[in-house]
């Protein structure tokens, strides 16, 4: 072996030594999101006292990684009372920095298995119903990274911990019912990928790209209209509109409304031959589907002095950990291109 030889040697050996020792070896236990929560809820008005009896049965699906430990409920105003299944802590508000208030109950025991459900989920308050969020997730063990000489503290490669997000932004999110504020005004809304809008659930991608249409539902409370097209905002990626039209349907929808099949008779009905619909285009890479997190898409805006929230479920396939990178790329653009409002042009 000559000089040459023995010196390409040494210095091939050396990188390899050095790359060992400034890569860190992750350890990604199971993420508390992999739930697969759902939740039923049921609104009893009791006239002689004036409150609204919220109740609900939340369920964990088959094939769940975790049982369900923490559910979350986001309302705005402290209730009058809450109530919890046995071997649950009672719901308590929280509200910290840059996170919204919520009602929060956690499992002593009692957790909820994959395939199996739990009721006794209460909240009485004076508020009556409309479009409220809600998260639940399981328990959580904290990602690991081996320390290394060129860093004592390396962040975990773990994507599916979201650990790089601030406040509420990695927590899994659905729609359920709950009281809300008289200035919040709650709605309806279809959405599409294609040309026609479906009774069944839609399924979406987070990395689907394209438009994506928004059917703004409007009822006895919400005249769309009225809606500030400029404050709409879709989606966690606060998209904005492309293109708006109000529509004006001649035969009733037949399909599974959200509020109307949450609340049944306390619900006015949507009846397309007296209300006018928005009818809203938004690029599907601004609305900002998060991989393994969202399970709704929540549509905001402002109608006079009253905020507008509007719901609908979806379902989301999983990702993997290539989809995870360019989901966080995705994420970056958002970041950078802030909240402006794009220009609104009707379709």
């Amino acid at each position: 072996m000559n000089l040459k030889t023995i010196v390409n040697f040494n210095m091939t050996f050396l990188m390899l030594l050095g790359s060992s020792l400034s890569l860190a070896e992750s350890v990604c236990p199971t993420a508390p999101n992999e739930v697969r929560p759902s939740i039923v809820s049921d609104v009893k008005y009791n006239q002689s006292r004036g409150l609204y009896t919220y109740s609900y049965t939340l369920a964990n699906g088959v094939g769940a990684k975790l049982p369900i430990s923490g559910l979350r409920i986001y309302v705005d105003e402290v209730p009058l009372d809450t109530r919890a299944p046995q071997k649950w802590a009672h719901g308590k508000l929280m509200s910290f920095e840059n996170m919204a208030s919520r009602l929060s109950w956690l499992a002593a025991s009692n957790e909820i298995a994959s395939g199996s459900s739990l009721s006794g989920f209460q909240i009485i308050s004076s508020k009556g119903p409309g479009v409220v969020k809600y998260s639940a997730d399981g328990p959580f063990t904290p990602p690991m990274a081996t320390p290394t000489e060129t860093d004592d503290e390396p962040q975990p490669d773990c994507p599916n911990f979201y650990l790089n997000e601030s406040g509420d932004n990695g927590d899994l999110m659905g729609v359920t019912i709950g009281p809300v504020g008289d200035d919040q005004i709650s709605a309806d809304i279809l959405i599409r990928e294609g040309k026609r809008f479906r009774g069944k659930t839609p399924k979406i991608s987070p990395m689907s790209s394209g438009k994506i249409f928004v059917l703004v539902l409007g009822n006895e409370d919400l005249d769309v209209k009225d809606i500030d097209l400029d404050s709409v905002e879709f989606g966690f990626g606060k998209a904005k509109p492309l293109k708006h039209k109000i529509v004006f349907n001649k035969k009733p929808f037949r399909y599974s409304h959200f509020l109307r099949s949450h609340l049944g008779k306390n619900h006015k009905k949507h009846t397309n031959d007296r209300y006018h619909d928005l009818l809203l285009e938004f690029d599907l890479d601004d609305v900002g589907i998060r991989c393994d997190l969202d399970h709704a898409l929540f549509l905001t805006g402002k109608v006079g002095e009253k905020n507008l929230v509007a719901a609908t479920e979806f379902k989301s396939s999983k990702c993997n950990k290539e989809m995870f990178k360019k989901f966080e790329e995705r994420r970056k653009k958002w970041k950078s291109r802030g909240t402006s409002p794009k220009k609104n042009k009707k379709k």
